[in-house]
């Protein structure tokens, strides 16, 4: 998580493994903002999430009701294909994927390598090393993975 006084220009940033998180040192009545960031894997992270802003109002202050987050899960309505498969330069995602959905191509070790626009007609892969990848196609209705073999 960072975050930082409303007036500041610098992020602070802390990590925890647990859902909670506390901040030290803040003013009563200071706004403050904060965003958030996964870390899956040690190569991995999500982009952080919106900024979110409050104000303290001493040690029983709570954020609920400004975490609104969702989680993302497989989606049974985000159905593609993806060819060539096996590939050698590109691959194609055939199906209905919504204008704002988005890919990532990931290697059997976690590895992100490449991401984009899943409404890209062709996704360039000639520059990744031959082996097995799993293509992710994330909208807001959820997610749908797919492996594909690189030559």
């Amino acid at each position: 998580m960072s975050s930082k006084a409303e007036n500041e220009t610098e992020w602070s940033t802390v990590s925890t493994n647990t859902n909670t998180m506390v901040l030290e040192n803040l003013q009563l009545k200071m706004s403050y903002k904060f965003r958030l960031r996964t870390v899956c894997t040690e190569n991995i992270a999500s982009e952080y999430s919106a900024e979110k802003e409050f104000v303290f109002e001493g040690e029983h202050t709570t954020l609920d009701k400004i975490l609104s987050f969702g989680t993302s899960k497989p989606s049974e309505s985000l159905q593609f294909t993806v060819y060539p498969n096996p590939t050698t330069d590109f691959i194609r995602i055939d199906g209905n994927v919504s204008d704002t959905a988005k890919y990532s191509i990931i290697t059997t070790t976690g590895t992100l390598v490449k991401k984009g626009n899943a409404s890209d007609t062709r996704i360039g892969v000639g520059d990744l090393s031959s082996g097995m990848y799993i293509l992710k196609v994330q909208d807001l209705k959820g997610y749908t993975s797919l492996k594909f073999y690189k030559d």
